[in-house]
């Protein structure tokens, strides 16, 4: 019973730490296309 409920809390600290990567990764995608559309904006100038 006890390992079980180790064993519960390990998974939600591994999900929440999945999921921090996730919004790290969209954030990083959403800058990138943030920076290429402002070197876009630039070039047509």
């Amino acid at each position: 019973m006890v390992k079980k409920g180790k064993l519960i809390t390990f998974q939600k600290k591994a999900t929440k730490i999945i999921d921090r990567t996730q919004a790290e990764i969209m954030n990083e995608r959403k800058e990138k296309r943030n920076e290429l559309l402002n070197n876009l904006k630039k070039n047509k100038k």
